[in-house]
């Protein structure tokens, strides 16, 4: 089994201290943090700079988690988004993943939960792009 290559991860929280707790733990866990405040913050970070995963609350000042859901889903490159939201409810979770979020979780949660919903994005990432190399390496072997 191959290691786990940690991704740039953005995440989008306006709680400053769940913020600075959840930068805390996954760069102390191996991931590239980059932290935003509010929405349209992490919006203009999602315009100049790829990010592997996002993790975001959903209700917060500026643009909201649907909207940076959103924003990602008109790159060409692939992002995973993990949204969060204080407001539970599973009409939340169900239109979260309808619109495209690789995963949801209700706060409060775990720092444990959290890692493990982010790890596994992360290898489902890495296999997706496995799978995509793959495919290329087929075509171009097809058009050669």
């Amino acid at each position: 089994m191959s290691a786990v290559i940690y991704p740039r991860l953005l995440i989008a929280e306006d709680d400053l201290a769940l913020a600075a707790l959840l930068e805390e733990y996954l760069t102390d866990s191996g991931y590239d943090v980059v932290l935003c405040h509010r929405g349209d913050e992490a919006i203009k970070r999602l315009k100049s700079e790829h990010f592997d995963l996002v993790l975001s609350d959903i209700v917060m000042p500026g643009a909201n988690g649907l909207a940076l859901l959103a924003e990602v889903q008109n790159e060409p490159i692939k992002t995973l988004v993990i949204l969060m939201t204080g407001y539970s409810g599973i009409e939340d979770a169900i239109h979260a993943v309808e619109k495209g979020a690789y995963d949801f979780v209700s706060k409060p949660f775990q720092l444990p939960e959290i890692r493990v919903r982010i790890d596994n994005a992360a290898k489902y990432l890495s296999l997706l792009r496995r799978w995509q190399e793959a495919c290329d390496t087929v075509e171009a072997s097809v058009d050669a």
